[in-house]
C-alpha cells in the first residue's frame, strides 16, 4: 500500500515552496532540488513524481525554472563555486559545448548526372 501524499492539494505544495523560496532568499542560500526536498520533508524522487501529476507539474516546472534563473544569477555574478554551478547547470539541460548542424542540401539535376555517366 502506497504511502499518503504528504501535498494532498497543490495549494499545500505551493504554500511550503513559497516558504522555501523565503527562506533561501533571507539566508542568502542557493537553491536546490534538494534544499526542497529536505526543507518540505521528502526526498528527491517524490518532488520529481509530483511533476508526473498534472495537477502539481506547472508548480514544480515554475519551481525548477526558479532554481536555474538563481544559478545563472550566481554564475553571472561570479558567486560561489562557478564550476560547480555549471556542473549542476548540466543536470538540467545545458551544454558547455557547441554543436552546428549543416543541413544544407545539395540538389543535381537530371542532366548533370547523365553527363557524368557518359564520361
Amino acid at each position: 500500500m502506497a504511502r499518503p501524499k504528504k501535498f494532498k492539494t497543490p495549494k499545500d505544495l505551493q504554500k511550503v515552496i513559497d516558504e522555501y523560496m523565503s527562506y533561501i532568499e533571507l539566508e542568502g542560500k542557493p537553491p536546490t532540488i534538494a534544499g526542497i526536498a529536505y526543507y518540505t520533508g521528502i526526498n528527491r524522487t517524490t518532488i520529481y513524481n509530483y511533476i508526473k501529476q498534472d495537477e502539481f507539474k506547472p508548480i514544480i516546472d515554475e519551481f525548477i525554472a526558479w532554481v536555474i534563473m538563481k544559478l545563472e544569477e550566481m554564475i553571472i555574478s561570479n558567486a560561489g563555486n562557478v564550476t560547480g554551478l555549471i556542473f549542476i547547470l548540466k543536470q538540467y539541460g545545458y551544454s558547455d559545448k557547441t554543436q552546428v548542424v549543416n543541413e544544407q542540401r545539395l540538389e543535381i539535376g537530371t542532366d548533370i548526372i547523365e553527363k557524368y555517366l557518359k564520361e
